[in-house]
């Protein structure tokens, strides 16, 4: 059964990580949550998820392919490769910010054709869709604050990184907020 909220559990002899990944479902247009749970214990580390997880499937493959690649990511520690899972999930969460900026723009772009069909609820689309996002990846920052607190400077670098992206998301929520407000306002003022 998922778990709700990301958290790490940390013992004398494993470590539990639970974490949330948003993924875009093409054909609902909006984002929703796969849960990741990591396993570390006695130099292996186990990954186990509620649907397909790009990002960590994505390094799979590249792995696989590269016999550099694994000898330097799988030859270390666990927490090397976990976090190098923990970069890819990051690095994926921001290419979909980038396609969401795209798509800020175009409205941004368009915002005076009030007469465009259906721009209102492309509009709201979108707007869902940050949330979503946002709705999803808020409650992460608990996981990289506890790995940044225990295990060092670079996973502070990691949990800077978190903040950057959750500060993208932000901005998305903000751009999307006043475009509907100033695409309502120009509505009404053409509607009088």
């Amino acid at each position: 059964r998922p778990v709700l909220r990301p958290r790490v559990i940390t013992e004398k002899t494993f470590r539990s990580i639970v974490l949330h990944v948003p993924r875009y479902h093409e054909t609902k247009q909006h984002s929703h949550s796969v849960e990741v749970d990591i396993l570390i214990n006695d130099g292996t580390i186990a990954t186990v998820a509620t649907g397909e997880v790009k990002p960590l499937r994505d390094l799979l493959k590249k792995i696989r392919k590269d016999k550099a690649l694994e000898k330097r990511l799988l030859g270390k520690t666990p927490e090397h490769f976990l976090f190098e899972i923990l970069t890819q999930v990051l690095l994926f969460v921001d290419r979909q910010l980038d396609h969401i900026q795209e798509k800020l723009d175009l409205f941004e772009r368009d915002i005076t054709n009030v007469h465009h069909k259906g721009f209102l609820e492309t509009l709201a689309v979108l707007r869902g869709d940050i949330l979503d996002i946002r709705r999803i990846i808020k409650p992460e920052r608990e996981v990289f604050e506890d790995l940044a607190e225990h295990d060092g400077i670079r996973w502070k670098g990691l949990l800077a990184e978190y903040d950057r992206i959750f500060d993208r998301v932000e901005n998305h929520k903000e751009t999307i907020e006043a475009l509907y407000e100033t695409f309502t306002a120009l509505v009404s003022v053409r509607a009088n």
